[in-house]
């Protein structure tokens, strides 16, 4: 952005003077009288206390104070003796809570650590309200309303009460205004109560000003009464009254903020009525009603601006639906901030009924169960009617169970009737009346006798032994089977006719599991009989199934033809037209729908959880490389509001111990666990479950080895990822722990809303550090982790603790994993500016502004809450919100403008508000992290170097002095490469070096005829185009390279002193620094096979080139050669600086390359070499 600075001159005879050619010798002239200072270096607070100002000389030599530090939101400036400071204006005691209707807010410190209200819990989410006890506020399900009509107000001394709903419908007094504030008392004569005054107050915020005509008015405290008092008449001075900013002043000039006078319009705060006034021929707004004196605030939501009593919010999130009768009501944002129910459709006008729908308020139509109200049927022993719901919805109703009196249920004829049950002979034979008949009991000799002794043909005679007898009437063509499912040893047996000499059509003392069939040709009774075998039978439970077989019914949730599978897992009904056209079945290895695709192959399976991907959101640790680095810390995972299968999650730091105290349950368990075990634990308290991934569960299967499943319980120890997404799993940290050492605990503490499992000083298996963690289940879904102690000590080198969530429920690729924790940007120089365009030509300036930053640490840092700011007054500035992430050695790019399309062609990786800007002249951009000044870059400041600048192109840290101080412009350059639309610079990538003159340089686009291995083998060095399928796809510029075989592998027992290639002599006499350059690509085995780029001062005795970037990183002790791969060209630089001066004129250069005698790959390749002054 371009500062413009604009001069005006006012007056006739200014006009010929006083423009470009001032005389007076006044550096002050035109500075306000209260900007003007005396004392360089004194500090004062700014007289809206909302800055620290120092005296200092601006660019004329004038001392004037300027802004040095500016207080926080909740900070004023406060002189303490010659020292001014920001110091925090607290509106609550640390520790405090409280309830404002159901929502529990709590006493919090601030990023200033000023202590402020913060809004916690919502009770009402949990069915549950917000009960204080002294100066603590908690959910609770326990609640004594004190009022009885919501609404309703009262006065508790001066203070105003309004009887609200804190949550499970418990109506209570809350607190309100306290009419002492305002130097006045409370008044509940009349509803509502409201706060009068013996005074009425004409201004709200005392030293406030405003203008009056063209008197400066000030709000002033007189007799503990808030009045405007009128001050100084800037008419006395032939000048106007301007109050658009605070404080009011007289002006020379009037900048009008309003076009129509009479207009109104509600002031920013939303307590005022402001009309367009006609101040001295000067169009401003001025208050003109004063909402905020009668309790009231300004509502223009009708046009015309108007005083009106609060709106009192009646629901909590906008969005949400009711039903009102049949009418959708929805949480609707009035105004204000106010939230209302609205109606909305009325389903009665387009359906039948409103009722909640997956929370949803949705217009719904009747699907009648039965067609005729009154009508009656038989559903096993139980008398059904068909009945009206509340929606006038026809349905079976459960009435009277026959089973009551010992009695069955008999349908036959309208009404349905309790019967009694016959005594199972052939003369009272027991009647089947459904398709789907069943008795069972545990002594068939004491529930039936011994009526019949069959020796009919075909019958199998057992005499003495119990029998029961049942009759079925059949149509012709339909098949019954006769099944005894128990452990009686039993004849089933089939009689057209029943009687001890009629014939058996079957009569089978074997297969009663499978059973016997049998199809009547003609409408029929038959009598099924089940007859013990043994007179007096050992095991004598029964389970009697008499079922008539139809086809397969594809739609009725029943095995009608008694195959085991129902509707669409039956062969019968797979691409079933009505009920089986699509997948319903993801898992069971048929193609229900008989479309060709079976499975998570049919598109119908993709929403599946089993078909999609696997999901979780887990870290797997591997110490020491990587280590757990959660101790002392929470981890909480909340169910995402938006996708039933996701999570969001959060880590925070603990407050040294448990969420909750081991043993504190409305009840407690002590687990027993012994080593790679595992124990179920069925939820008591907690009734509602807690629902996972879209499941609810009521109860867990707690591990040893530091984890929870649902559903079934594992004993293994979880450290892969096929272990971990096995099942559905919550691993605070799985890995190979030992419950059973002494003192060790595992407790579970129940209560309503959550559960809690401890683990207590356990310790690695063979290990004696203790852990203690713990794992908190919310019934809404919340999961949290909680390590209290968790020490490096108990972790062996290889651990590779899990700590997470998973589905158990998928499809590989696993997703990846997370980073919980990362260190914030805390130090300086954790992160440096390495680049900034403030000067765009191929877009405007506020579309192609952007800088960069780099990080030169060896960690992974997180940016969220670090500042940007620049010396502006008031300083642009923005703080990044939201986790972003930064890598060893990674750049990330800051811009106005994230499109591509319009940006210039720029990946920006954070996209900053519009009023950070970056100056043509002069500007800065500072760093910072709570009070440490991270980096700071300033250009074009007056008195300092000159920077290097151009339209169009970015200013470049030099790649060789990052670790210089990066405020200095002698470390600067102008960037060369082109990007995007065509301005230079290279955002998101390492800078190219800032070059002065050039030793030695080579494109390699012709053969450079350097020396090649020297005759040693094997020799695998080529130089020319790659062709190799598996190497790099072409030079990193042009056709000319030097690779380790163009066309394929490299050979195996290569040595540096054998396998090279050699450039030289490089005449460095004349210099006094050097750097080279080059590109490099490297395919290798990794820690087996090596590159690297050797230096020679006689052309015979070579040794490594240090330091390079990247740096080598093989042997780890003391790194000398690469060992990994670079698989895209990389820019290599090295300091040649220790070989230049006196005596350095043949200098040469090796690229190296050694192999082992086995596994071999595409090699190492180089191209574009630079020797040149930094």
């Amino acid at each position: 952005m371009k500062k413009i600075l604009v001069l005006a001159c006012f007056g006739t005879a200014l006009a010929v003077v006083g423009c470009g050619d001032d005389d007076s010798g006044d550096p002050c002239q035109g500075v306000a009288e209260t900007d003007l200072c005396e004392t360089a270096g004194d500090l004062q607070c700014s007289t809206d206390g909302t800055r620290v100002q120092s005296c200092a000389a601006d660019a004329n030599g004038c001392l004037v104070w300027t802004s040095t530090t500016t207080c926080g939101t909740n900070q004023t400036c406060v002189a303490t003796g010659d020292t001014p400071v920001c110091e925090c204006a607290d509106d609550c005691t640390a520790g405090e809570s409280e309830c404002r209707g159901s929502v529990v807010w709590a006493c919090e410190a601030d990023a200033d650590g000023c202590l402020v209200w913060a809004r916690g819990d919502d009770c009402a989410a949990t069915d549950e309200s917000c009960v204080e006890t002294g100066t603590t506020a908690e959910c609770s399900s326990t609640c004594t309303p004190d009022c009885t009509t919501a609404g309703e107000t009262q006065c508790d001394g001066t203070v105003i009460q309004t009887c609200a709903d804190v949550g499970g419908g418990c109506l209570q007094w809350q607190d309100g205004e306290d009419c002492a504030d305002s130097s006045e008392i409370c008044d509940d004569t009349a509803e509502p109560a409201v706060c009068v005054a013996g005074c009425t107050p004409t201004c709200s915020d005392e030293g406030a000003t405003q203008c009056s005509g063209t008197v400066i008015q000030t709000c002033t405290d007189v007799g503990g009464c808030l009045l405007w008092q009128d001050g100084t008449d800037c008419a006395d001075t032939s000048r106007i009254c301007d109050d658009t900013a605070e404080p009011a002043v007289c002006t020379e000039t009037c900048t009008p903020t309003c076009t129509t006078a009479g207009d109104t319009q509600c002031n920013t705060a939303g307590d005022a009525i402001e009309t367009c006034t006609d101040v001295d021929g000067c169009l401003l707004w001025q208050e003109t009603a004063d909402c905020a004196a009668m309790s009231q605030v300004c509502d223009d939501t009708g046009g015309t601006p108007v005083c009106v009593e609060p709106c009192v919010s009646d629901c909590t999130t906008a969005g949400d639906t009711q039903c009102t009768g049949t009418v959708i009501d929805t949480c609707t944002d009035v105004g204000g901030g106010c939230l209302q129910w609205v109606a909305g459709t009325d389903c009665a006008t387009t359906a039948d009924y409103c009722d909640l729908v997956g929370g949803t308020a949705t217009c719904l139509t009747c699907t009648d169960v039965c067609t005729t109200a009154g009508e009656t049927q038989c559903n096993g022993t139980v008398i059904e009617t068909c009945t009206a719901d509340a929606h006038g919805c026809l349905d079976w109703a459960a009435g009277t169970d026959c089973a009551a009196t010992s009695q069955e249920c008999d349908d036959g004829t309208e009404p349905a009737v309790c019967v009694d049950r016959g005594a199972g002979s052939c003369a009272s034979p027991i009647v089947v009346r459904s398709g789907h008949y069943a008795v069972a009991g545990t002594d068939f000799t004491a529930d039936f006798t011994n009526d019949q002794t069959l020796g009919g043909t075909d019958c199998v005679t057992r005499t003495g032994s119990v029998e029961a007898v049942f009759s079925i009437d059949l149509l012709a063509g339909e098949t019954v089977r006769l099944r005894e499912l128990g452990s009686l040893d039993a004849v089933l047996s089939l009689q057209n006719t029943c009687g001890d000499t009629e014939a058996c059509v079957f009569a089978e003392d074997s297969g009663e599991t499978t059973g016997y069939d049998y199809t009547a040709t003609t409408d029929e009774t038959v009598y099924l009989i089940v007859e013990a075998w043994f007179v007096a039978p050992m095991d004598r439970a029964y389970d009697i199934r008499i079922d008539v077989v139809g086809a397969e019914d594809c739609g009725n949730g029943t095995d009608d033809d008694l195959d085991g599978d129902i509707d669409c897992d039956d062969d019968d009904c797979f691409g079933d037209a009505t009920d089986c056209a699509a997948e319903t079945n993801c898992a069971d290895g048929a193609d229900n729908d008989a479309d060709g695709s079976t499975d998570c192959d049919d598109s119908d399976c993709g929403a599946v959880p089993a078909c999609s991907p696997y999901r979780a959101v887990y870290e797997a640790f591997l110490h020491p490389s990587d280590p757990f680095d959660l101790e002392g810390r929470v981890l909480t995972f909340t169910p995402s509001a938006t996708d039933p299968m996701g999570y969001t999650w959060t880590v925070a730091d603990g407050t040294g111990g448990y969420l909750v105290a081991p043993g504190s349950g409305t009840t407690t368990a002590t687990l027993t666990l012994a080593d790679d075990s595992n124990v179920a634990h069925a939820f008591s308290t907690m009734a509602a479950g807690f629902p996972f991934f879209g499941t609810t569960y009521h109860g867990v299967y707690v591990g040893s080895n530091g984890y929870l499943t649902l559903g079934s319980g594992i004993d293994t120890i979880v450290d892969t990822p096929a272990e971990f997404f096995a099942q559905p799993i919550i691993a605070a940290l799985a890995a190979d722990l030992n419950p059973r050492t002494s003192g060790a605990a595992v407790t579970v503490d129940e209560f309503a809303d959550q559960v809690a499992v401890t683990f207590h000083d356990v310790p690695f298996y063979g290990e004696t550090a203790l852990n203690q963690f713990q794992v908190v289940l919310h019934s809404d879904g919340r999961i949290q982790f909680v390590y209290v102690a968790a020490p490096a000590a108990g972790f062996e080198s290889g651990d590779t603790p899990y700590v997470g969530i998973a589905s158990g429920v998928g499809r590989t690729p696993y997703p990846a994993e997370t980073n919980f924790y990362v260190a914030p940007v805390a130090a300086a120089g954790d992160v440096i500016v390495t680049e900034i365009l403030y000067d765009p030509n191929a877009v405007a300036d506020p579309d192609g502004e952007w800088f960069e930053i780099y990080n030169p640490t060896s960690r992974l840092l997180n940016l969220e809450g670090v500042v940007f700011s620049d010396l502006n007054t008031p300083p642009d500035r923005f703080t990044v919100t939201g986790r972003l992430l930064i890598g060893p050695g990674q750049y990330l790019v800051f811009g106005r403008n994230g499109n591509p399309a319009t940006n210039g062609g720029v990946t920006v990786d954070y996209v900053y508000p519009s009023g950070f800007n970056l100056a043509n002249t002069d500007d800065e951009i500072i760093i910072t992290a709570g009070t440490v000044e991270i980096d700071r870059v300033t250009w074009n400041e007056a008195g300092t170097p000159p920077w290097p600048a151009a339209t169009g192109a970015s200013i470049q840290l030099n790649p060789l002095r990052y670790g210089a101080d990066n405020n200095d412009p002698a470390n600067w350059c102008l960037a060369t490469a082109a990007f995007g639309a065509g301005d230079r610079g290279t955002p998101g990538a390492a800078n190219s070096p800032c070059i002065g003159a050039v030793y030695f340089s080579a494109d390699l686009e012709t053969n450079p005829g350097w020396t090649i291995c020297g005759g040693g083998t094997p020799c695998d060095w080529q130089w020319g185009t790659p062709s190799y399928a598996s190497g790099p796809a072409a030079c990193a510029g042009g056709t000319g390279c030097f690779g380790t075989n163009l066309t394929g592998n490299y050979a195996n027992n290569s040595s540096f002193a054998n396998n090279y290639v050699q450039a030289g002599p490089i005449d460095l006499s004349a210099a006094t620094a050097a750097v080279l350059s080059f590109d490099m690509w490297l395919d290798t085995e990794a820690n087996w096979d090596f590159a690297r780029v050797e230096v020679s001062t006689n052309g015979t005795t070579f040794v490594p080139l240090t330091p390079v970037s990247p740096a080598y990183t093989h042997p780890t002790a003391a790194p000398t050669q690469w060992g990994s791969d670079f698989l895209t060209w990389t820019p290599v630089t090295a300091d040649l600086t220790a070989y230049t001066g006196a005596g350095m004129s043949t200098v040469y250069l090796r690229w190296a390359f050694d192999s082992d005698s086995s596994y071999n790959y595409a090699g190492f390749y180089f191209d574009n070499v630079l020797v040149y002054a930094p």
